[in-house]
């Protein structure tokens, strides 16, 4: 009975109508691809052409003028289905998926509580501290195709787990970072890697600064070897260079008066006169004409 309601009169006489006019236009077609293109005709061809687009936007137009006789009825007849039809089929789907709703959130909300429940009874009942191991972090969906049944030993498993791999982490270096670390992903491998790899960072920095402060004291006392030998030869040349030093007797001793003439170059007369100079003697000088400069 349905079916019957909508019934198609028009589309099959605009069908009709196209199909006799198609070979007139097929015909037109077939005879301007016919003609040759070159120097001589191109002007002709060019014309047919024109011709043809000229007849294709005025059968555009009609078309165009036929569609939208066709979608005015089309859309007064849509309006009625709506109000009719539509709207009362989409308003009782609505209304009865908001109850179907509201019943399966009832049921999968006192599921998920039971299973929660259970959860957390387990969790204490092995000593796992509720910090570590809480019902939101471990994700479980229950939906209204999962039984309680499932759900609870899935918390069972993901409980016992945990329990293990607290053990584990409990006889390892480093536990209380291993721990915190695991906490963060409930992943121990990636826990223990993170940590492994810290330590072995922290050992590498503490090595490398270790290296570098015995090089620095390598490297001072070496400065201080070479500056010891620097000064050491530095003395040595002083010494050698100096004239020597008399020291002063510590009794008053009987002094002596010797007379003597020396003979020299300038220079060497020079040096004579600075060494006795330097050694506290006591002299007079004979001034003569060719030792004056001295």
């Amino acid at each position: 009975m349905e079916n019957e309601l909508i019934v198609i009169r028009q589309l099959p006489i605009i069908e009709e109508q196209l199909r006799t006019v198609q070979k007139n236009i097929q015909d037109m077609v077939d005879e301007a691809l016919a003609m040759e293109c070159n120097e001589d005709t191109v002007k002709a061809v060019k014309k047919v052409r024109a011709e043809l687009n000229s007849r294709y936007r005025e059968l555009e137009a009609r078309r165009k003028e036929v569609k939208a006789k066709i979608e005015a009825p089309y859309k007064e007849f849509e309006a009625i289905y709506k109000s009719c039809a539509g709207d009362l089929f989409e308003d009782a789907d609505k209304q009865l998926s908001e109850k179907i709703k509201a019943v399966e959130g009832e049921l999968k909300r006192k599921k998920t509580d039971a299973v929660r429940s259970f959860f957390e009874e387990y969790r204490d009942s092995i000593g796992v501290s509720a910090d570590i191991a809480t019902f939101e972090n471990f994700g479980i969906k229950v939906n209204m195709s999962t039984t309680e049944k499932s759900a609870k030993a899935e918390c069972r498993n993901y409980l016992d787990r945990i329990m293990k791999e607290l053990e584990l982490i409990s006889t390892l270096s480093y536990a209380d970072e291993i721990l915190v670390e695991y906490t963060k992903t409930m992943d121990v491998y990636k826990a223990i890697q993170t940590v492994t790899d810290r330590h072995s960072e922290l050992e590498r920095m503490r090595q490398a600064r270790e290296n570098f402060c015995q090089e620095k004291v390598q490297n001072e006392r070496h400065d201080m070897e070479v500056q010891q030998i620097v000064k050491e030869e530095e003395e040595n040349q002083e010494q050698y260079l100096s004239a020597p030093v008399v020291k002063a007797p510590l009794q008053q001793e009987k002094l002596y008066e010797v007379s003597f003439t020396v003979r020299g170059t300038l220079e060497e007369l020079k040096a004579l006169k600075q060494f006795m100079n330097d050694g506290g003697y006591h002299y007079e000088q004979n001034k003569r004409n060719d030792t004056s400069a001295a």
